[in-house]
């Protein structure tokens, strides 16, 4: 029986439910961020045999909207593996539940890594893509790893400090403690809603490797950080 630690391979199905539409009255943007999170948490840790926490998400590509009343497929596919990070590749279908079709409706790329109980980063097995449209994936997958490390060594050379033009906007609100991971920490899957709303149409969000539950969040545009009560703020690592 195929399983994800052989495959690599993880997909979701549900319906898209009225609770999950936003002001716009298709499935928000957050939610659907949410969903694959979950995605790719299951597909990196049915890899890794470990706890994993998300450290990256990107290329994110909104084709089209879905419908409340939707069947929706998530899929997450492993397409890289490093030392003790995972790059996966998702994607999210969804159709009449009718007809039992469904069409892509978004993609993004995300990286997860595999910790230890004490929270420290661990090894996991080495992906052997198998067949050639996976070794095309792997192979494009490290080209954006290098192309990401480029633009954010620009990014970081930038001064930041002085006044701009540029729309911002900030905001906080507290990390419930009904869902926190086994490290005590907040869920990503938690802090996407907000995340999105703080990020708009940011190309990339770069997330912390986990924000403490009971602690403040802060989210301005492609970034988090979270901030614990009465204290200052503090950059996740």
């Amino acid at each position: 029986m195929s399983t994800t630690a052989t495959t690599g391979r993880v997909t979701l199905r549900l319906l898209a439910a009225p609770t999950d539409a936003g002001q716009g009255g298709t499935v928000s943007a957050g939610r659907i961020l949410e969903w694959i999170d979950k995605a790719g948490f299951a597909c990196a840790a049915g890899w890794s045999g470990s706890y994993c926490v998300t450290a990256y998400v990107g290329n994110i590509d909104f084709s089209r909207p879905i419908q409340v009343g939707d069947l929706v497929e998530v899929s997450a596919q492993l397409v890289l593996t490093g030392r003790s990070s995972m790059t996966i590749a998702v994607d999210v279908a969804s159709g009449s539940p009718r007809g039992g079709r469904v069409e892509h409706a978004f993609q993004c790329r995300m990286v997860f890594v595999a910790v230890d109980d004490a929270g420290a980063a661990t090894t996991v097995p080495p992906w052997d893509p198998p067949g050639s449209v996976l070794r095309a994936a792997q192979v494009d997958a490290q080209r954006r790893v290098a192309l990401r490390e480029k633009v954010m060594a620009l990014v970081a050379a930038q001064d930041w400090t002085g006044e701009t033009a540029a729309h911002a906007e900030t905001l906080r609100f507290l990390a419930e403690r009904l869902s926190p991971t086994q490290q005590g920490a907040a869920l990503a899957v938690a802090v996407w809603p907000a995340l999105f709303e703080g990020a708009g149409d940011a190309d990339a969000l770069l997330l912390p490797a986990a924000g403490r539950s009971g602690s403040r969040w802060s989210c301005a545009c492609a970034a988090a950080r979270w901030l614990p009560p009465r204290r200052r703020l503090l950059p996740c690592p």
